[in-house]
């Protein structure tokens, strides 16, 4: 999830409606425990679904490189690295707190217990999880000073920008093809695909509203990547589909430019604006409330499952939210003010 730029005067409507998005999303392909998998139709719903759904972690990648690959001259790195602790790593750390108490409840255990616990899931258990994605965005941030000038303004090279792209998905699909045919590749860019879509972000972001036939070529991208994803998911061709695959990550380009396009003309609306505050608080501990919600949800059979997947994602969402709001407000709101008096973030004029 990618937390609002500190430095910025204002939101930015369109970014908080890809962030709402791209949430409802994150949460939505993790519903999707709650489906019968004995329903005949189980494969064929994942196939159409999850494609979409998954977008989701390249959509906040893409964003977090528009807003993050910049110089920091005028700030210097030291400032940047402050900035990227105070809003991703400093309520990261409040949300993996909470999951690890909430982890141990129940059991005997002392301060120094749940301390060690703690220690062990920051360093990296909770790597494994949904917290992927903060580990990833942290390392992309730890090199975005020495990268940034080169991708910032890519698209002013536009041959540069179509060989960094052509490359990106030859290797994507390299990788994705050695995955579903046990065929070894070892050749491979120094970097994964979630770097190459961070990095290609600032590039494919749509500086004005788009001519009616771009609109419409990103349409078609998005449609015909779509269909040959559920394609290869029913094919069985399975492996890395989600990551690694080139017309995945054609939709998920697709869909970046589409959703940023057709939001900024829409009318602000302040519903939007406060899930997307706590957009990278309820991606924190959606997870934490879908597993302890999944037990409550009426036993659906079959095709019916469907409607328990839609109930445990609308009930994750809206105590998801409550919760982070009310931990951004009483716990990480008054970390921060006192992380800015102690390290302050800016130059003082």
């Amino acid at each position: 999830m990618s937390p609002r730029h500190s430095a910025q005067p204002a939101r930015l409507y369109h970014y908080d409606v890809l962030r709402c998005l791209a949430m409802l999303m994150v949460i939505a392909v993790h519903s999707l425990m709650a489906l019968d998998r004995s329903w005949e139709g189980a494969a064929l719903w994942d196939a159409v679904c999850k494609p979409l759904f998954f977008t989701a972690n390249f959509l906040f990648f893409a964003m977090s490189g528009v807003l993050n690959l910049r110089p920091v001259d005028d700030e210097g790195i030291g400032r940047f690295y402050l900035r990227k602790v105070r809003g991703i790593v400093l309520p990261a750390l409040v949300y993996m707190l909470i999951d690890t108490l909430w982890g141990l409840r129940g059991e005997p255990t002392s301060v120094l217990h749940a301390g060690r616990v703690y220690v062990t899931n920051v360093l990296g258990t909770f790597a494994q999880g949904h917290y992927w994605f903060v580990y990833s965005l942290f390392g992309f941030l730890l090199v975005t000073p020495f990268v940034a000038r080169t991708f910032c303004n890519l698209r002013e090279r536009p041959h540069e920008l179509r060989a960094f792209a052509v490359l990106g998905l030859l290797f994507a699909g390299f990788s994705y093809l050695s995955a579903n045919t046990g065929v070894a590749i070892g050749w491979a860019l120094p970097w994964g695909v979630a770097f190459f879509v961070y990095c290609l972000g600032p590039s494919v972001l749509p500086r004005e509203a788009l001519a009616g036939r771009t609109r419409a070529f990103a349409l078609v991208g998005a449609l015909v990547s779509w269909m040959a994803c559920v394609g290869l998911g029913m094919a069985g061709w399975t492996a890395q589909l989600y990551d690694n695959c080139p017309f995945f990550v054609v939709l998920a380009i697709s869909l970046f430019v589409i959703v940023l396009d057709v939001a900024r003309e829409w009318t602000p609306r302040a519903a939007v604006s406060f899930v997307a505050k706590h957009s990278f608080g309820v991606y924190l501990c959606h997870m934490l409330v879908m597993n302890s919600l999944a037990g409550l949800m009426p036993a659906l059979d079959g095709g019916l499952s469907i409607a328990r997947c839609a109930l445990l994602w609308g009930a994750t969402f809206v105590v998801s939210l409550a919760l982070a709001a009310l931990v951004d407000t009483l716990v990480v709101g008054p970390l921060t003010k006192l992380y800015d008096r102690v390290l302050p973030t800016r130059k003082q004029a």
